[in-house]
């Protein structure tokens, strides 16, 4: 069995967003995944999908 190499831990370089491009890039993606909130996601259980009546709610609680 082969084994999976990692490449080294390097955080990320820090982003400017008072720079245009970078801020608007940022607003961009938070645009897109707002527009995603609120979906369903099916479980996938052996091979199937599975659609349930019941629900979890997850909420942000520190959210003011």
């Amino acid at each position: 069995m082969a084994t999976a190499t990692l490449s080294q831990f390097r955080n990320e370089p820090v982003t400017d967003f008072s720079q245009p491009a970078n801020r608007q890039a940022m607003e961009a993606a938070l645009r897109k995944v707002r527009a995603e909130f609120g979906r369903e996601y099916p479980l996938r259980i052996g091979g199937e999908t599975v659609f349930t009546g019941d629900k979890l709610i997850s909420v942000n609680l520190r959210t003011p």
